[in-house]
């Protein structure tokens, strides 16, 4: 079960990875800021609670945990101004993610 939430979680942040990326018009510097600037609530967070709850086997933790995560990749599809292009180039990087 856990496993399956945190693919979930993999998938909808690399969408939102990759639409960053798009809207910062490929630069590198811009989409680091925004990366850097959100890295501890989006990724670190929410793995450590998935990582605690299954150390400590915490019910509770389990749900707030499964909460938050569908909650935030719900959100992520909402937050955009722009949807992702499936461009060539995207479709590259996308292959890429889903190889690592």
């Amino acid at each position: 079960m856990i496993s399956l939430l945190i693919f979930i979680f993999a998938v909808f942040k690399g969408y939102d990875i990759l639409n960053i990326y798009q809207q910062s018009h490929y630069q590198i510097i811009p989409y680091l800021r925004h990366y850097f600037k959100n890295l501890l609530y989006c990724i670190i967070l929410p793995l450590i609670m998935i990582l605690v709850a299954y150390i400590i086997d915490l019910k509770l933790l389990y749900i707030i945990s499964y909460i938050y995560i569908l909650l935030y990749s719900y959100l992520l599809f909402l937050r955009p101004k722009k949807k992702l292009m499936f461009s060539k180039r995207i479709i590259k990087i996308g292959i890429i993610y889903l190889l690592f």
